[in-house]
C-alpha cells in the first residue's frame, strides 16, 4: 500500500509539472513557469541509534507565479549505527510543495511540506533483519537562498523527516541540515 503511495504522489508531482508548463501565466505574472533543478548536499546529526552522517538529494519541479514550487525530490543517504555493526541506507523519493517569501532581489526564504516514501535497507545490525523496507514519510523544510543571478541560486536549508513505522523498526525523525545550489531553465 506504501508503495502505491508513493508511486501516486510521484505522478501527482509530474502531472504538476506538466500542467503548469501546459496553462499560459495569468496576466499578473511577469513570465511564465519555469523549471527548476536543485542538487543539495545534507548533514543527518547523530540520533536514532545512528552515527552522523552526510547525504545527497536532487529535487526538480517547476516555479509557478514566482513564488509556489512544485517538485519531485530524491535523496540517499548512508549512516553507521552508533551501537555494534551495521549500516542503514535510506532513499526518500517524495513529492513537495514549497512557498518562497522574497525579502529583496536576491535573498529569499522559503518553507514547504512534502510526502512520499522513504526506502530503507539495513545491514548486520543484531536484532533487525537485514531486509529492504519501504515505509510512508512526510516533513517539513525551512531554508533561505541567495541569488547570484537570475537563473542561478545558492543557499541553506533545514528539514525534518518523519517516518513510520515499519516491521522491526520504530518510527523515527530525522533531521537534516543542507547547502544547496538552484537552476532555473
Amino acid at each position: 500500500m506504501k508503495k502505491q503511495i508513493a508511486l501516486l504522489l510521484a505522478a501527482f508531482a509530474l502531472s504538476g509539472m506538466a500542467f503548469a508548463q501546459a496553462v499560459p501565466a495569468p496576466a499578473r505574472a511577469t513570465r511564465p513557469a519555469e523549471s527548476f533543478l536543485t542538487p543539495s548536499a545534507h548533514y543527518m546529526p547523530r540520533g536514532n541509534g545512528l552515527k552522523g552522517s552526510f547525504g545527497y538529494s536532487l529535487s526538480s519541479g517547476v516555479v509557478l507565479h514566482e513564488s509556489h514550487r512544485l517538485g519531485l525530490d530524491i535523496g540517499l543517504f548512508d549512516a553507521d549505527y552508533r551501537h555494534g555493526p551495521g549500516k542503514m541506507k535510506f532513499m526518500p523519493l517524495t513529492s513537495s510543495y514549497q512557498y518562497a517569501l522574497p525579502f529583496s532581489d536576491q535573498l529569499q526564504m522559503h518553507a514547504g511540506v512534502f510526502a512520499g516514501a522513504m526506502f530503507e535497507k539495513n545491514r548486520n545490525q543484531p536484532g533487525i533483519s537485514n531486509s529492504r523496507r519501504t515505509a510512508f514519510t512526510y516533513g517539513t523544510t525551512l531554508g533561505f537562498d541567495f541569488a547570484m543571478s537570475e537563473s542561478f541560486s545558492a543557499g541553506v536549508s533545514g528539514k525534518w523527516l518523519h517516518v513510520d513505522k515499519v516491521k522491526d523498526l520504530r518510527k523515527r525523525d530525522l533531521p537534516l541540515v543542507g547547502l544547496n545550489c538552484c537552476v532555473k531553465f
